[in-house]
């Protein structure tokens, strides 16, 4: 038996949060006391909060939203994405790792976890503060696409991360063109969103072929927000009112992706291109994007079947965006992961 399923098991025997003697925990896993604590204390540096007391046993914090890795390769198993998790208890950038695993060999569908980022990005390099308790993953892709047809996977894949959220929380999560989720705290009649997760995709391409692709997702889950972006961002424990099993969402997430990449590698972006425009949250506002300097204001009129934002101006001319940072009311939010 490996250390790493070892680690599994004695993550799965202390899901109940009650305390289990290290004799009977090691006689259970066939492992001596001193392999038993050796492992105990590599979790410890993974991030897991488990406490040995004496006469009573180990035990893991009640407070503690565990991500087995191993179990999540098990229940993903048949599928191609999350057959690999790769799983961190701090890393830079998710997408950082996972671009340099990519161009080490590493197969598609592998999947990079971390349980805090010290130098989060979105689009544009802006910063994204990810600290504990959030989902910070990036999963590396080959597909058979050409690379114009790359972008509107960020689109496709919200759509695949709302699904799961609101199938795994009861939380509807709105599609902020290009790549975030808001949710409204307020009212349909006088809506206030609020960011609760960013997708970004970077790629690596010829001319005609794609060699990889990362797509890389954040949700606020059950992470403290800053004072600084509590008027514009909001977690799942906040909005559901209760802690999120951080471990079956991404479980739902990857099963969301692996439809959604499967769907969209055989028929692009047209598919999803109907029900993206139905639950974009411009609709019916106006807009404001900045494509790179210049400022334009206009009216959603849909999303075309490349992804891009086709908006009817002020003089009457409808224009397709590819790219930009959106303004909605007075509230501006610029993409990021």
């Amino acid at each position: 038996m490996t250390s790493k399923i070892r680690q599994a098991d004695i993550l799965s025997s202390l899901r109940a949060f009650q305390p289990v003697s290290g004799e009977i925990l090691a006689r259970r896993l066939k492992v001596s006391r001193q392999a038993l604590h050796k492992q105990i204390r590599i979790l410890r540096v993974r991030g897991y909060s488990i406490t040995g007391k004496p006469k009573s046993g180990y035990v893991l914090d009640s407070q503690s939203d565990v991500i087995v890795p191993e179990e999540l390769e098990k229940s993903l198993a048949a599928q191609k994405i999350g057959r690999k998790i790769r799983h961190y208890a701090e890393l830079r950038s998710t997408q950082d790792t996972a671009k340099e695993m990519a161009q080490a060999g590493e197969p598609e569908g592998s999947v990079i976890v971390a349980e805090k980022q010290t130098g989060g990005r979105g689009r544009m390099g802006r910063e994204w503060i990810s600290d504990r308790g959030g989902l910070w993953v990036s999963v590396l892709l080959r597909p058979s696409l050409l690379p114009q047809n790359v972008p509107a996977l960020s689109l496709a894949a919200s759509m695949a991360i709302s699904d799961a959220i609101r199938s795994e929380c009861g939380i509807e999560c709105g599609l902020k063109w290009p790549n975030d989720l808001w949710a409204n705290v307020g009212s349909l009649q006088n809506p206030i969103f609020k960011k609760v997760c960013g997708v970004l995709t970077e790629m690596s391409a010829e001319a005609d072929r794609v060699n990889w692709v990362v797509l890389g997702f954040g949700i606020n889950v059950n992470n403290f927000l800053p004072s600084q972006l509590r008027a514009s961002a909001a977690n799942l424990k906040g909005l559901s009112g209760q802690t999120v099993g951080r471990q079956k969402l991404l479980e739902a997430i990857l099963k969301s992706l692996e439809t959604a990449y499967g769907n969209y590698r055989q028929k692009g972006f047209v598919d999803f291109r109907a029900s993206y425009s139905e639950r974009c949250v411009l609709r019916n506002h106006p807009v404001t994007l900045n494509d790179f300097g210049k400022t334009v204001h206009g009216e959603f009129v849909d999303v075309d079947a490349q992804g891009a934002l086709v908006l009817r101006l002020a003089d009457g001319s409808v224009q397709n965006f590819f790219a930009g940072d959106v303004t909605l009311g007075s509230i501006a939010f610029a993409g990021s992961k």
